[in-house]
């Protein structure tokens, strides 16, 4: 398969991930009983709207024409309340979803490590700078993380967030890497992150 024909292809199907990833979360978010997971929720569907927006940008113009250009590769998602998904961590009630708030955190989280790994790959496999430095801007593209307790998974990227400078807080970590810093609470998770940010 031609290089051309191989980015078409995996532009569709990043479109299709994110299109069924916007569903989950919009109806995940209708069912949602936490205030706070309802507004991650629907934050994380809105960004998957961009994402579907520029990939099908993408697709239209390199299918006319190959190149990549500097507009192409540019990625500005919306601006957004800073730090939502952290912010909406410390609403009061955020705890007192239930079992299937927390439940549809993970498959989120899930979801968004399948396609961290996705672009990750997309942009290892693709000679263009442009089109690396695009996908791994969509792969990467946090300012502070909090690892929340978790497998292989949540250590390798807690470990990319800090080879890239970021801040990563740990949170009832069981595990330790060098730069990691730890919180007992998710207050003092969110306290870490804007002291590391500056905010």
């Amino acid at each position: 398969m031609k290089m051309q024909e191989y980015m078409l292809k995996a532009l569709q199907d990043a479109v299709q991930m994110e299109l069924e990833g916007r569903q989950f979360y919009l109806e995940a978010a209708k069912k949602a009983q936490s205030p706070g997971v309802r507004d991650i929720l629907e934050f994380l569907a809105e960004s998957e709207t961009y994402h579907i927006e520029k990939f099908n940008q993408i697709y239209r113009s390199l299918e006319k024409d190959p190149a990549w250009t500097e507009p192409l590769a540019a990625f500005q998602p919306p601006k957004h309340e800073p730090y939502v998904c952290v912010l909406a961590m410390a609403k009061e009630g955020q705890g007192s979803g239930g079992k299937d708030d927390l439940q549809a955190l993970r498959t989120g989280m899930k979801m968004e490590e399948c396609s961290i790994d996705y672009y990750t790959k997309l942009a290892k496999e693709i000679a263009n700078p442009l089109a690396r430095r695009f996908f791994m801007s969509i792969a990467h593209a946090a300012d502070g993380l909090i690892a929340v307790d978790g497998g292989h998974g949540t250590i390798s990227e807690a470990a990319i967030g800090l080879k890239l400078g970021k801040p990563v807080i740990g949170l009832r970590t069981s595990w330790d890497l060098p730069g990691l810093k730890k919180a007992k609470s998710a207050q003092e998770a969110i306290a870490l992150v804007f002291q590391a940010l500056g905010k």
